[in-house]
């Protein structure tokens, strides 16, 4: 099955909470690595920025049953649901990939548990209609308290390495402290 990944000899595989405390099998958390293999270099208990769910007894061997995207590519809701940012991305680009979009280039950030901001840099002014629809689309999964703020800008900056990124959750701290260096 193309949806599960067998974990090999060499490399020790985890699933940990925020706390870093080992999850239960078939509870999603955090992807830490310990690799076997680099004696010059090891990794011991590396985030790898993934998350995932593992069962170890399930079948045969430990098996990562599912990847569900990189930490910094997720939302949390207030109630500590976490969201995959392809829903994001999947809102807004309903607009974005439109023939003739108004969107020319786009950033959506999680400033706090209910606020939502949206960066648009764009060829004209945006409908209302499609700009209610991204609002409703959020809240949806946000929850109807969720505020969700545009602002217009004449360029979106891509992070130090040169990556640009769709999403950026300021929630998830260890990812702030990939940005500041």
């Amino acid at each position: 099955n193309t949806d599960r990944l067998v974990i090999t000899d060499g490399v020790y595989v985890e699933i940990v909470d925020e706390n870093g405390n080992i999850c239960e099998d078939g509870v999603e958390g955090e992807i830490v690595i310990t690799s076997l293999i680099n004696q010059a270099m090891p990794l011991i208990r590396y985030k790898i920025g993934d998350r995932g769910v593992l069962n170890t007894t399930k079948y045969q061997f430990p098996i990562l049953e599912k990847v569900s995207g990189r930490g910094m590519e997720t939302f949390k809701t207030i109630d500590n649901k976490v969201i995959p940012a392809e829903y994001f991305i999947h809102i807004i680009g309903v607009v974005f990939n439109k023939k003739n979009s108004w969107i020319k280039k786009f950033q959506i950030v999680q400033k706090e548990y209910n606020l939502v901001e949206i960066k648009i840099v764009k060829f004209f002014d945006g409908s209302e209609a499609d700009m209610s629809n991204i609002v409703n689309g959020i809240k949806k999964i946000m929850g109807n308290q969720c505020e969700v703020k545009f602002s217009f800008v004449d360029e979106i900056q891509p992070l130090k390495s040169g990556k640009y990124v769709y999403t950026i959750s300021e929630i998830n701290q260890w990812y702030l402290n990939i940005i500041k260096y």
